[in-house]
């Protein structure tokens, strides 16, 4: 049995497709795969619900050699676990399932144990050898480990096999395969010749019950077809398909099995039927099978065919899916990445246009019936679908802008653009792109700011270090404004507050410089004092405050000392109060009038005053 799945590789890998267990999967985190390689044990790590053991991986990361031995496949595994039975589906020819029984927590598959007189040193199979195993599928193995409880439950561990190498068939071939035809009771059905030694069998839609009864070959200069190239290990002569008189016959009539029987019912006439195909590739993950052709002088070329089992058809004018077992999918499908809806309320026809599933509303291509993503323009209206295609629906954050689909029923989904609410907030939406404005943005005359968000701001707001004061409608404040009891002045232009010094009108004001506001009565600046009355101007010359007077500069600042006004002397105290009446300044004493003038050539109370208004001693 193993020498004719070994020569007709399509037909091994559709049995064993059909042979292979369903179950659900184990869960990897309680379950350890370990490979020893000569002599050396290496964890394969899981992914997700999965392993994956990489040949070449392996290699670089250890420094294992071609030559080095596979010796055993071990399993350690929870308690409760009685055996584990080990399946190797496409490398079944030559690694034999196998049942072994746990003990200490593990359950081991050693090689030369279970192949026996296959392993003629008992020592293992070369890394060489199993990358050559893989050639027929690719460089793509599954293995799989039932660990049994023997209460009827039973967890399914998938290790994936795999190489770097990757089959590339000349642009020509020394051999040339000229075509391949399966031979059915329903007529020959040709595989598409894609390129040189590459051929590709559609299946998809096709009648399951259809009874391939062979398979034909065709090539003017091949002599012999196999599995393996005629210098590989694996390769044996016997096993050849010959060519006569340009074709070459692999007859699948004979391959009935009883294991097969008792899958796919007694009376079964022949190993192979579309759907067992379809079921093969499906069940392996695998649709790409390799082989060789030979000519008499020994040179050869690869060949390769890829299986479609599943795929589009268009019927009346309409599109549809079919999957692997021939059935119209319905619902939802993601094909090539991309997503589809096909209408369960018309046989499975493609939809395009708006669909509206589960209370969302999805947009699919009119042309091609792909989910849409991302902004679409759609007669006249600009929406946004989400990455799972869902329409985006009121305020929503796309990269880094904020835009605003409309929640009104009449116009549900549309970009929104200009001023518009949103929870209590005013935002601006770019009239071109709908992106809400952030930062300053004149609109019509006025400015307005937004921050992050795309929040338009009121009252007072610290931007880049300045102080701004937008109003109840969000417009920029300029020139004079009051808040409570207090007077600001936001500069004509840019808007910022003013603090300090204010030339305004003609006039001198003094803003509080921390916190703006115009400042009436006495203030001091450095060392000076300055008056500001009640409309915080700045007052100069003569003043009463407090039933004093005082004199203030032409700049503004207080004057203290000896003050010449009007060709008239005033002394004015270093808090700069005009003083009346006797006053001692340094070692003089002077006399000033109830006017603050200071006597002179005079006598003031029997005492006598100079010129200089100093009292004469």
């Amino acid at each position: 049995m193993s020498k004719k799945l070994s020569v007709l590789f399509l037909g091994f890998v559709m049995l064993l497709s059909v042979l292979a267990p369903k179950a659900s999967f184990a869960d990897t985190s309680i379950y350890d795969f370990v490979v020893t390689i000569a002599g050396k044990e290496y964890v394969v790590t899981p992914d997700e619900d999965s392993m994956e053991f990489n040949v070449d991986d392996f290699i670089s990361e250890v420094g294992l050699q071609e030559t080095d031995k596979v010796e055993k496949f071990t399993v350690f595994t929870p308690d409760g676990v009685e055996s584990v039975t080990f399946e190797f589906l496409t490398l079944n020819p030559f690694f034999p399932d196998a049942t072994i029984q746990v003990a200490d927590g593990k359950a081991e598959y050693v090689v030369s144990e279970v192949l026996g007189d296959l392993d003629k040193q008992s020592d293992g199979v070369s890394i060489q050898l199993l990358r050559q195993l893989m050639y027929p599928v690719n460089y793509q193995a599954w293995v799989t480990a039932t660990a049994d409880y023997g209460n009827g439950d039973f967890d399914v561990l998938d290790v994936l096999f795999t190489s770097n190498d990757s089959l590339e068939v000349p642009a020509s071939n020394a051999v040339e395969l000229d075509g391949i035809t399966l031979i059915t009771n329903n007529g020959p059905v040709a595989l598409e010749k894609v390129a040189s030694n590459q051929f590709y069998l559609d299946l998809a839609g096709k009648d399951g019950d259809v009874q391939v009864t062979a398979v034909e070959f065709y090539s003017d200069n091949a002599s012999t077809l196999s599995t393996f190239s005629n210098d590989s290990a694996l390769y044996r002569d016997e096993t050849d398909v010959k060519f006569v008189d340009g074709v070459a016959t692999m007859n699948v009539e004979k391959l009935k099995l009883s294991e097969l029987a008792e899958i796919i019912g007694e009376g079964t006439d022949y190993l192979t039927t579309f759907q067992e195909m379809r079921y093969m590739v499906a069940s392996l993950g695998q649709d790409t099978f390799n082989a060789y052709v030979a000519a008499e002088n020994g040179s050869q070329s690869p060949f390769q065919v890829v299986v479609g089992i599943e795929g589009w058809t268009y019927e009346n004018g309409k599109w549809y899916y079919i999957d692997f077992e021939g059935e119209l999918v319905t619902g939802w499908l993601e094909d090539g990445g991309d997503w589809y809806y096909l209408d369960p309320n018309a046989n499975g026809a493609m939809k395009t246009g708006w669909v509206k599933w589960n209370g969302e509303w999805y947009y699919l291509n009119l042309s091609s019936g792909v989910m849409e993503t991302g902004f679409e323009r759609i007669k006249g209206k600009t929406y946004y679908f989400h990455e799972d295609g869902v329409m985006a629906m009121g305020l929503t954050k796309v990269g880094s802008y904020w835009y605003y689909f409309d929640e009104d029923k009449s116009n549900e989904g549309a970009l929104v653009t200009g001023w518009e609410k949103v929870n209590g907030n005013w935002y601006f939406f770019n009239k071109s792109t709908g992106a809400a404005e952030t930062g300053w943005e004149k609109i019509g005359n006025k400015w307005f700011y937004f921050n992050a968000d795309g929040v338009m701001q009121s009252g007072w707001e610290f931007i880049k270090g300045k102080w701004y004061f937008f109003n109840y409608n969000g417009e920029m404040q300029t020139g004079w404004f009051k808040q409570g009891t207090k007077w600001y002045y936001l500069d004509a232009v840019d808007g910022d507050m003013k603090t300090g010094w204010l030339y305004n009108g003609y006039k001198w004001y003094y803003l509080d410089k921390t916190d703006g506001f115009m400042k009436t009565g006495w203030v001091k600046d450095g060392t000076k004092w300055y008056f500001l009355d009640n409309g915080g101007v700045m007052k100069s010359g003569w003043i009463k405050d407090g039933g004093k007077w005082y004199f203030l500069n032409k700049g503004g600042d207080m004057k203290t000392g000896w003050l010449k006004y009007n060709y008239k002397w005033y002394y004015l105290d270093n808090g700069g109060v005009m003083k009346t009446g006797w006053v001692k300044v340094g070692t003089k004493w002077y006399y000033m009038y109830n006017s603050g003038v200071m006597a002179a050539n005079t006598t003031i109370g029997g005492y006598r005053l100079g010129s200089d208004g100093a009292w004469i001693q």
